[in-house]
């Protein structure tokens, strides 16, 4: 075996240290050849403990990141209250009499645990977290601060608030079979157009765009420009019916 094969086996810490190549030839030097290896252990490690001594005292210590210490307080309708309305509005997007109807409007348990860690939380405090998270592009530590909840608690908390949501929720967005789009009401559209004065019996909704203009947007600019109105727009694509309001609603860039 190489020298520098037996080197790499016996002392492989030694090559987490690149400044002190310097060592590697007596290294090499003391292994000698198979025969010689034996007789030459321990004159290695002596090389290599002053070099892991020397390396040890040479590499800085690594220093984490600073983070803001958990403080504040518990979110609760006391706290909310106490807040005000403009303050409640501008840390949540919602008043705190909001934040209580919609913690009960999306019916969610009054007290709930997190399936990983078991955090106790109750609703309104979870609906208020999830909504300062989704109000404020910042770190979460600005929360941590602010309402007496670590990162770890945070995350677990608005991560199973979504999924409670969507759950008890999902089905409002898919394509309505039973309601607006059952074939009765097909009929009823298609026959109120036809008195109407239309000239055929079988349409039953109009296609709707709306262009909504926007400012030049610093990335995607090619997929945000109309060239038929030549200037940057989303553009909402729907289908009306005779009662006024908006099915198959679609939403994308042009």
């Amino acid at each position: 075996m190489a020298p520098s094969r037996r080197l790499r086996l016996l002392v492989p810490s030694l090559f987490e240290f690149p400044k002190h190549l310097e060592l590697f030839p007596n290294l090499l030097t003391s292994l000698g050849s198979d025969d010689e290896c034996a007789t030459s252990t321990s004159r290695a490690q002596q090389i290599l403990s002053a070099a892991s001594i020397t390396a040890a005292e040479d590499i800085p210590f690594r220093q984490e990141r600073p983070r803001p210490a958990q403080g504040g307080e518990r979110i609760s309708e006391g706290f909310l209250m106490r807040l005000g309305r403009s303050e409640c509005l501008w840390r949540f997007r919602f008043a705190a009499d909001e934040l209580i109807e919609l913690a009960a409007a999306l019916r969610l348990p009054p007290i709930f645990r997190t399936p990983a860690s078991g955090y106790a939380v109750p609703r309104l405090e979870a609906i208020t977290l999830t909504c300062a998270r989704l109000a404020r592009p910042g770190d979460i530590y600005d929360l941590v601060k602010e309402y007496d909840r670590s990162a770890a608690a945070i995350s677990e908390i608005v991560n199973h608030t979504i999924c409670l949501i969507d759950v008890a929720w999902a089905h409002l967005l898919d394509f309505d079979h039973n309601h607006l789009l059952a074939p009765q009401r097909l009929s009823e559209y298609a026959s109120a157009i036809r008195n109407a004065g239309a000239p055929m019996s079988t349409v039953w909704g109009f296609i709707d765009c709306t262009l909504r203009r926007i400012s030049r947007p610093t990335w995607f600019q090619r997929a945000a420009y109309s060239g038929y109105k030549k200037y940057h727009a989303l553009k909402y694509q729907a289908v009306m019916i005779p009662n006024v309001r908006k099915v198959c609603s679609t939403s994308r860039c042009r």
